[in-house]
């Protein structure tokens, strides 16, 4: 049960984060529009450009991008953990218990 309520508050704090970094994002850089979140490829320059911008704005000196990475790898950081935690007591479980068939 605790699981459930960690994976949870994971799922409302990843939202969060998402949510503070498309509002970020859209207000400092209002010219970038949709083509930033729907890009349109036609070639492999575009595919490059869109993700040169993307990693520009991701490791921007901007103190509030660089609060939204990191509370973005404590998320992954604390959702790894959960996941592997929650697999070593599965296969405990599955080991100590005898096979009730």
């Amino acid at each position: 049960m605790v699981v459930v309520a960690v994976a949870l508050v994971n799922l409302a704090q990843g939202a969060l984060v998402i949510a503070r970094l498309v509002a970020h994002v859209t207000r400092r850089y209002p010219h970038l529009r949709l083509d930033l979140w729907f890009p349109r490829w036609s070639e492999t320059h575009d595919v490059r450009t869109w993700l040169a911008t993307w990693r520009g704005i991701l490791r921007s000196g901007d103190p509030t991008m660089a609060a939204i990475r990191t509370d973005g790898r404590l998320l992954i950081a604390r959702h790894t953990q959960l996941m592997l935690s929650s697999q070593a007591w599965a296969m405990v479980v599955a080991t100590m218990v005898p096979r009730l068939s």
